[in-house]
Formats: C-alpha cells, structure tokens, sequence
C-alpha cells in the first residue's frame, strides 16, 4: 500500500511539473474596446489655452497595451480654439496615442481664418503625418492652397498660427497678380491687384 501510494505520489509530482513547464495560453479577447459611430472630444494637454478637438468616426477601436485609440472613417475632425473653429482635418485614418498626438498616413488640413488648406502625407505610411498638440504639423508630400498662392512641397512644418511655416522644396504655381483675398475667413475679390 505504501508503495502504491508512493507511486500516485511521484505521479502526481511527475504530472505538475509538466503542467508548469507548458505555456500558457494568452487570450486576446478583453484586450481592448471597439465602437461603433462615435462622436468624441480630446481635451489635450496644452500650452494653448482652451484647445478641444471634436471627432465624428464609424468606428473607434483602443488598445491598452499601446494606449492608442484608432478613428477609421473619420466624419469629423475639428480643432477648436476658446469656443472657436480653428482648423478642420479630413482623413480617412487617425491615431491618438497617449500624448495626445494625431497619427494618420494622409491628411487634409483646413485653417478658415488663413483661408488656407494644407494636404499632405504618405498613403500607407501610417505615421506620415503628425500632429502635435504643442508644436503644430508636419508630413511629406505636401500640396498648399490660399486665396493668393498655390504651392507643392516636399514637406511641412508649421505651428498652428502659421508663423513658423517651413516648406523645403517649395515650388509655386499660380497667378502673381491674384484678384482675390481672404477676409473673415472666405476668399473674396481683392478689388484690384495685391
């Protein structure tokens, strides 16, 4: 009986010991959060005062382990200054990592009271663009539009008032006697030549 028992005993050791030697398997359901038409706002830290960002997406999916929320089909995008629309952003893709900052391959930037677009990125290239909550814009690949200029360049760099505006590569096309300007945020005939 003893015997026996001392059997059952190295048995059941001999049965543990390999239980704890296999791996053990990772579930990946409960690993993060998936929505469906969201409409959100992202209160970032900032220098600026006042700043929220409106987003309208088809799905928003969040990954813990990365702390990155993903906006595909993006309906809105908005950047708000103090109650005020600042900028409009057109893409079909947006990261927000856990900073606050916007991730997307391709983009399109509108500021109205510039009555400027900028579109720029890289298709397929998911981080092309970034957007800084502190320091602005940047990505390659960029096509500019205003009342009195159009422009291409290799790439942007630029705050969000526009005063630190940096395009290498720059070439311009358009009409140097342009006939119209921005005012109050829609461009309209400048009365005669600039």
């Amino acid at each position: 009986m003893l015997r026996f028992a001392l059997g059952a005993l190295m048995g059941f050791l001999l049965l543990g010991v390999v239980a704890a030697l296999l791996p053990v398997p990772v579930s990946s359901e409960g690993g993060g959060v998936e929505l469906s038409n969201v409409k959100m706002r992202l209160y970032p830290r900032t220098e600026e005062k006042g700043v929220v960002w409106l987003f309208g997406a088809k799905y928003v999916t969040y990954d813990p382990g990365q702390s990155e929320s993903v906006l595909k089909g993006l309906e809105l995008g908005q950047r708000l200054v103090k109650g005020k629309l600042d900028m409009t952003l057109e893409t079909q893709s947006l990261t927000i990592d856990q900073n606050n900052t916007l991730y997307s391959d391709l983009v399109t930037l509108t500021i109205p009271k510039e009555c400027t677009t900028f579109t720029f990125g890289q298709p397929g290239a998911a981080r092309a663009v970034m957007i800084d909550q502190n320091t602005g814009f940047s990505g390659p690949n960029v096509g500019y539009k205003s009342a009195i200029a159009v422009l291409s360049a290799k790439s942007v760099k630029s705050d969000f008032a526009l005063k630190d505006l940096r395009m290498p590569g720059a070439r311009f096309s358009g009409d140097l006697d342009a006939t119209q300007k921005c005012k109050n945020g829609k461009i309209v005939p400048s009365g005669g030549k600039l």
